[in-house]
C-alpha cells in the first residue's frame, strides 16, 4: 500500500472559499494509470493533477476522464509545492512556464493553432438549445493546449440558457483526439463569461475554472484579428447553481509577441495523506 501526500486547492478564486476545486497529488514515481485514475475518483474534485516534483513530470484527471494538459492544474502545483518544485510542470507537451505576481499565479499557455469548422447551423443551434439569432461571429476549433470547438455568442443570456445535448454535441465538438469539448462564451467590454462543456454520447460535464478555455478564447481572438497586446477578465461558475457562488476569476494577457498567459488566485485550503 503506497502514501500519497495531497493538496487541496481553490484556484481562479477571488476569496478562500470560491472558485475551482483541484487536487494536488505528489508522487515521488507515477503508479499505472489505473491507479491515477482511482485515486482522482477518490477524492472526486473537478480536477486532480499528479505531479513528481524532482522531475516535474504532471497527470491531469476528471473523476470521469483523464485530461491531456491543465493550465490550472499547473499553477495549483506550483502554488501548492511553492519552493519544493525545482522542475517546470510538464504535462507531456513540454514544460509549463508558472510565476507569481502580485498575489495572482499566472502560466503561459501553447502557442495557438486554430482551423475552421463548417457546422450546419440547425444541427448547432439544437445541439446547445439555442437560437439562431443567438450565434455570432466565428465559429473554430482552438487550441492552446486543450482543442476545443469555440461558439462566440450574442450575449450573456444565451451563454447561460444553453443546455448542451450529449449525443448530438459529441458529434459536433469531435476533435478526434480527445474527449469532445466545446467552450461557450460572450464579452461584453473586457468582461468575458464563460462556459465550457465536456461531452461523450450520454453525459455533458460542466467544466469549472477553465483556464484553457479562457487561453483558447485568447487564440480565437488572434485568429480573428485582434491586434496584440489586449486583456480580458473571465467570469464563470454564474451558471452553476450552488448554496454558495463558487465564481472563478480568471484574467487573461496576450503580450506583444503574441504570448497568451492565463492567472488568478490560489488558495490551499488543506493538506494530508492517502493510503491506496
Amino acid at each position: 500500500m503506497a502514501c500519497y501526500r495531497f493538496h487541496l486547492m481553490n484556484g481562479f478564486a477571488e476569496r478562500r472559499q470560491a472558485g475551482a476545486a483541484v487536487a494536488v497529488v505528489e508522487c515521488e514515481a507515477f503508479p499505472d494509470d489505473a491507479t491515477l485514475h482511482a485515486i482522482a475518483f477518490q477524492l472526486n474534485a473537478p480536477e486532480t493533477v499528479f505531479i513528481e516534483p524532482g522531475t516535474g513530470r504532471a497527470r491531469a484527471f476528471t473523476a470521469q476522464y483523464p485530461l491531456p494538459t491543465s493550465g490550472h492544474g499547473a499553477i495549483a502545483i506550483a502554488a501548492a509545492l511553492e519552493d519544493r518544485l525545482t522542475h517546470a510542470v510538464d504535462f507531456g507537451h513540454g514544460p509549463i512556464t508558472t510565476w507569481q505576481e502580485n498575489g495572482i499565479w499566472w502560466f503561459y499557455a501553447e502557442a495557438p493553432k486554430s482551423r475552421l469548422v463548417v457546422l450546419p447551423v440547425e444541427g448547432l443551434t439544437n445541439a446547445l438549445w439555442i437560437e439562431f439569432g443567438d450565434l455570432t461571429g466565428q465559429n473554430l476549433f482552438v487550441d492552446t493546449g486543450l482543442d476545443q470547438l469555440m461558439v462566440p455568442l450574442r450575449n450573456q443570456h444565451a451563454v447561460l440558457k444553453a443546455r448542451p445535448k450529449p449525443e448530438v454535441l459529441a458529434q459536433l465538438a469531435d476533435n478526434g483526439r480527445h474527449i469532445p469539448q466545446l467552450a461557450l462564451w460572450h464579452q461584453e467590454g473586457d468582461v468575458v463569461t464563460l462556459r465550457s462543456f465536456s461531452s461523450d454520447q450520454l453525459n455533458v460535464y460542466e467544466e469549472f475554472g477553465a483556464a484553457d478555455s479562457a487561453a483558447n478564447i485568447a487564440g480565437w481572438r488572434l485568429a480573428t484579428g485582434s491586434v496584440a497586446p489586449f486583456s480580458f477578465k473571465v467570469e464563470q461558475g454564474i451558471s452553476i447553481q450552488r448554496v454558495h457562488t463558487r465564481l472563478s476569476v480568471m484574467h487573461v494577457s496576450v503580450d506583444v509577441r503574441r504570448r497568451i498567459a492565463v492567472g488568478g488566485r490560489m488558495w490551499k485550503i488543506g493538506t494530508g495523506e492517502l493510503e491506496f
